[in-house]
């Protein structure tokens, strides 16, 4: 089923955000799939292509990329409902993102996680009121990863919050980092900072801009609000081009001592995927595939309750 929902009504950050609701609707449970920036709900990203081991380059030696046909959301999805596991899943688009526009047009301010955030929770709050779901499990990736984390550090009432499952996730040291090995990130923040460009908007539906970075700046230890006893898969990996690892390391050190927390560093000189971003390749969409399923149905089984029928 699929529909949309206006969060932030009669605010100026007023949006309606594309829903796709799938799986057993009637369960108790539901999964929360928040893709990554420049996707959709699908989560579909692109990986390298790779001809006799290395990676094939054009006449300008730049690495040839393919757009997956399938997403990562969806392959998870379907893996849920085929392995009969009781839950519904719900995929949206983040604003500015597949479905989820106004008027077919986008918000072009800078782009901010609160906002996000704030988007994630009308979406949430609506459907469990229609639904009724009580037992809440999120998947995020980068982007989503860290709408997902500034919506749980503010929310007030964590209980129907049963697991969180992070995918190569963004960060605020990522976005406002100013370390000259930090590559990608560290080139967009110089020219932002240096004024060369107000925005930078390659990804499609971010606007990064001054206002992203002070925003990151001002939660540089958001991280530190997860303590709060939610079990969290954090899945990293070494090789990943975007999410510097030092960035993953560090999280995951200061992650470490919490209860209930599961680092998963996937890494394999085989994969060639894994030297880019998200586990878009096939063979390590399948392995990212087996960590969240498995680690969703744990979670899922766990909260196991059943609704009265009369």
């Amino acid at each position: 089923m699929e529909d949309f929902i206006t969060v932030q009504k009669r605010t100026k950050d007023e949006w309606n955000i594309g829903y796709t609701l799938e799986g057993n609707i009637s369960s108790n449970n539901l999964v929360v799939m928040v893709h990554g920036g420049g996707y959709d709900r699908d989560e579909n990203g692109f990986y390298p292509c790779i001809e006799n081991g290395t990676v094939k380059r054009d006449e300008n030696g730049k690495a040839i990329f393919i757009k997956k046909p399938y997403g990562n959301y969806q392959r998870l999805s379907y893996e849920l409902q085929a392995n009969d596991i009781d839950t519904a899943i719900l995929r949206i688009d983040l604003r500015n993102h597949g479905k989820s526009l106004v008027n077919g047009k986008m918000d072009e301010r800078d782009t901010s996680f609160v906002r996000f955030a704030n988007d994630l929770d009308g979406v949430i709050k609506q459907i469990k009121s229609k639904y009724g779901y009580q037992n809440i499990h999120i998947v995020g990736t980068c982007a989503g990863a860290l709408t997902t984390i500034y919506y749980i550090a503010n929310k007030k009432d964590k209980e129907d919050i049963k697991s969180l499952t992070l995918i190569s996730p963004l960060s605020p040291n990522a976005l406002c980092t100013t370390n000259p090995n930090h590559g990608f990130n560290y080139k967009k923040n110089m020219l932002l900072l240096n004024g060369k460009i107000k925005q930078f908007t390659k990804m499609h539906g971010m606007f990064e801009g001054i206002k992203t970075i002070r925003e990151a700046r001002n939660n540089m230890n958001i991280y530190e609000k997860l303590n709060n006893g939610i079990p969290i898969c954090y899945i990293a990996s070494p090789t990943d081009r975007i999410i510097p690892y030092d960035i993953s390391l560090d999280i995951i050190n200061k992650l470490s001592n919490y209860d209930n927390f599961k680092p998963i560093i996937l890494y394999d000189k085989e994969i060639r995927g894994n030297a880019d971003h998200c586990f878009y390749d096939p063979q390590s969409s399948d392995r990212l595939l087996m960590v969240c399923t498995e680690f969703l149905s744990e979670q899922i089984t766990k909260n196991k309750s059943y609704r009265l029928v009369i």
